[in-house]
């Protein structure tokens, strides 16, 4: 399954390591694409420059931000 995640903190990072592990490829985006890529390269996982990037294909869409943030 293609699963997207908007968020590479402590949820976002949790949930994507445990996707990639069970065989689902997962693409991150996050405004920091530093911490981004970290957070893919520890999840064998891909990052996107856009969050229209990250969700393309995607079957799974994971929102992992604060609520502050998503308001």
């Amino acid at each position: 399954m293609n699963v997207a995640i908007i968020g590479t903190g402590n949820v976002g990072g949790a949930l994507g390591g445990s996707l990639s592990r069970a065989g689902h490829s997962v693409t991150f985006y996050s405004r920091d694409e530093v911490k981004a890529a970290e957070v893919a390269s520890a999840n064998s996982a891909a990052t996107a420059d856009t969050p229209a990037h990250a969700v393309e294909g995607a079957e799974v869409v994971i929102l992992a931000v604060p609520y502050a943030s998503a308001v």
